[in-house]
């Protein structure tokens, strides 16, 4: 029976293999080997579940090693949102239901008009003035639109994947992502910050249920890593309101997670990177004036 993943997976299989017969010499197919067995037990959960190990030893949805989405995502990070946004359309018309490849385009076409609004400077969220600032934020004609159709059909095909099978880790970090993409959304654009906080929390479940499941699975930690640190940091009060809500959060725990997602993520290096360089910074700040 085949899966969704195994090829990649069987592909990498058969490189170990290769290589451990340069180094150990022939394995014999007719007795399985403790390199044989050791290899078949790393990638048997891949296997199993759609998601592939990748030679460091993460785990993660195989579209991510997709060469068009590795160079969408170098488009992106030089701020090329437009072509981006173009290979990541081509993805999703090869995938139309995968749902990480709806979060792909979701993802441009958000950062793209933050972009455009000049809401991507850290320095604007070094204080708490964007909170209550008068920042004018104005979308263009037809980006809510789209953004709404395009997280509709990410949790849509997440939660059709779901049905079928509850502990898929790529459709559960499919919908987190998701989610995560619709808190920055409608907190940033739309000033709806509760409303953000209640999404933000649900991406942040979907992407623990991932961790528990699959801790290789990296890139789960950059929603978590970033609600611990958010939570951890509120006010004491509000602390105590959050932990009785079940709502709780560490400062520590939450650089933690960003660390190892700014370290081995792979599609979550770069925002981890810059969520932790945030963070530290106001944390240097704060220190300053206390």
């Amino acid at each position: 029976m085949n899966t969704p993943g195994a090829s990649p997976a069987l592909a990498q299989l058969s490189q170990v293999k290769s290589r451990a017969r340069i180094r150990y010499g022939r394995i014999s197919p007719k007795r399985p080997s403790v390199i044989h067995l050791a290899i078949l037990l790393l990638l048997l959960p891949a296997l199993g579940r759609g998601a592939v190990t990748t030679p460091s030893g993460v785990d993660t949805n195989p579209l991510n090693l997709d060469p068009l989405v590795r160079q969408a995502f170098e488009r992106f990070y030089i701020l090329d949102y437009d072509g981006a946004l173009a290979r990541f359309e081509k993805v999703q018309e090869k995938n139309p239901d995968n749902p990480l490849a709806v979060d792909y385009v979701l993802d441009a076409v958000i950062f793209r008009e933050l972009y455009r609004l000049d809401l991507l400077d850290t320095t604007f969220y070094a204080h708490d003035g964007f909170l209550t600032g008068k920042h004018a934020v104005v979308a263009a004609p037809g980006v809510s639109e789209r953004v709404n159709s395009l997280f509709t059909n990410a949790t849509a095909l997440s939660e059709r994947q779901l049905n079928k099978r509850p502990e898929d880790v790529d459709a559960l970090f499919a919908r987190g992502w998701a989610r995560s993409l619709r808190a920055v959304y409608i907190g940033l654009m739309q000033r709806s910050f509760i409303s953000a906080l209640h999404v933000a929390l649900q991406a942040r479940g979907d992407n623990e249920k991932v961790l528990k499941l699959d801790p290789r699975y990296i890139d789960a930690k950059l929603v978590v890593g970033v609600h611990q640190y958010v939570t951890g940091s509120l006010p004491f009060g509000i602390k105590i309101l959050a932990g009785v809500a079940g709502i709780t959060g560490s400062k520590s725990k939450g650089i933690e997670d960003l660390r190892d997602a700014g370290a081995h993520g792979v599609i979550s290096s770069v925002e981890a990177r810059t969520a932790l360089g945030l963070f530290l910074r106001r944390r240097r700040g704060m220190t300053r004036q206390s």
